[in-house]
């Protein structure tokens, strides 16, 4: 008796694969295009944090708070004043004649400042709200 597989058996088995294969490949793909998305979500939350603690930091360490626009928040202390703007799709830090990017492009979609008591601020960084209370 012979052992191994006839050749029909051997064309059943690698068409069943070849059927099978687009609809994995199918699968794998959009996968991959799923976790991309979660990738570049957390990404942008995790800019909005790290955006969201410095200007809090800044705000709550300043002397005085001027809403300049809706998108533009200037902060006196005694030795410096420092503004934070939503410009261009980034937000910018200007100091004197520095102007610092705090973002990269497309990461902040919007930034807006809002006094609302003299001694509170509503800030929103895309659609993130945060109340900085000064003391």
């Amino acid at each position: 008796m012979k052992r191994g597989f006839t050749l029909i058996e051997v064309i059943i088995v690698i068409s069943l694969i070849a059927a099978i294969m687009p609809t994995m490949l199918s699968i794998l793909v959009s996968e991959i295009k799923s976790g991309d998305k979660v990738i570049a979500r957390s990404l942008g939350q995790q800019a909005e944090t790290i955006l969201s603690w410095r200007l809090v930091s800044s705000l709550r360490g300043a002397d005085l708070i001027k809403i300049v626009a809706s998108n533009e928040a200037e902060l006196q202390t005694e030795s410096l004043t420092v503004s934070y703007a939503y410009e261009g799709g980034l937000v910018k830090r200007k100091s004197g004649k520095s102007n610092q990017p705090l973002s990269n492009p497309g990461e902040i979609k919007a930034l807006t400042f809002r006094a609302i008591e003299p001694n509170t601020i509503e800030m929103t960084i895309n659609q993130r709200k945060v109340l900085i209370c000064k003391e």
